[in-house]
């Protein structure tokens, strides 16, 4: 029998536990506030860009909380600028597309305008 105690915030560590949990609250509040809106059925694309990013946030926070509470701030603010990236990418990778042609037409209209 092993009588030796964890060590402090071992069971904490667990940041791929903390990753899933993000990942289904993301994905539920995203379907609610979105199905709620009385818009159109709710692309899937944005159900996985809002549950992705809620799953990287809840992972880099939970594991800078336990860099923090061990005194290791460089890990503490490695961990958080890794979670910023990691919800910047996504967000590039998942985000809403713009057109070219969208932007071209916006160009028109700001230059009639201005006529």
């Amino acid at each position: 029998m092993d009588n030796s105690k964890p060590a402090p915030f071992d069971y904490r560590r667990d940041y791929r536990g903390y990753f899933i949990r993000g990942l289904v609250a993301g994905a539920c509040l995203s379907a609610v506030r979105h199905g709620m809106q009385g818009n159109p059925p709710v692309e899937m694309r944005t159900i996985a860009r809002n549950s992705l990013q809620e799953g990287t946030a809840i992972a880099a926070g939970a594991r800078a909380a336990v860099a923090i509470a061990e005194r290791d701030y460089t890990n503490a603010a490695v961990s958080a600028c890794a979670g910023l990236a990691g919800v910047y990418l996504i967000e590039r990778m998942l985000g809403e597309r713009q057109t070219a042609n969208h932007n071209h037409k916006s160009t028109e209209r700001e230059v009639s305008e201005d006529e």
